[in-house]
């Protein structure tokens, strides 16, 4: 089973995570991304122990055997990924530079065509990055 994690960076260093999976909704706080897996991973396996005994969706379903997605939002993504620089993203996303900061500030909403062409960048540069080769 694959759970998405969704993410969104709030207040300070503050971070919110919630999954929706077949019968529930669990959402925790943590101050990073491993916190608020973690957190998650705790209540899925209260879930399981209770709640999700009688749902045919978890039968058989073991909390180690679950396998945690992430899923951003952008401006969750920026903070998360501060190394990368969101003029290059918005460079090879093909988009306005200052309208991207805004998405990462979350200042402005990205639509859903916007949030396609940063993520197809990202991926794109990553997939540059396996490639790289680097010697002294």
């Amino acid at each position: 089973m694959k759970l998405p994690v969704i993410l969104e960076k709030g207040e300070a260093s503050e971070w919110f995570g919630s999954v929706e999976a077949p019968g529930t909704f669990l959402s925790t706080v943590g101050s990073s991304v491993q916190e608020i897996t973690q957190n998650l991973k705790i209540l899925v396996q209260d879930h399981l122990e209770h709640e999700g005994k009688t749902q045919v969706a978890w039968q058989g379903i073991q909390v180690n055997d679950i396998e945690w997605g992430s899923t951003l939002t952008i401006s969750g993504f920026f903070e998360q990924f501060n190394v990368l620089k969101i003029n290059a993203i918005a460079d090879l996303a093909g988009l306005n530079r200052s309208l991207v900061r805004q998405y990462a500030t979350g200042a402005k909403s990205a639509s859903t065509t916007q949030v396609q062409k940063i993520q197809k960048a990202v991926h794109q540069l990553a997939q540059s990055l396996l490639q790289v080769s680097v010697v002294s």
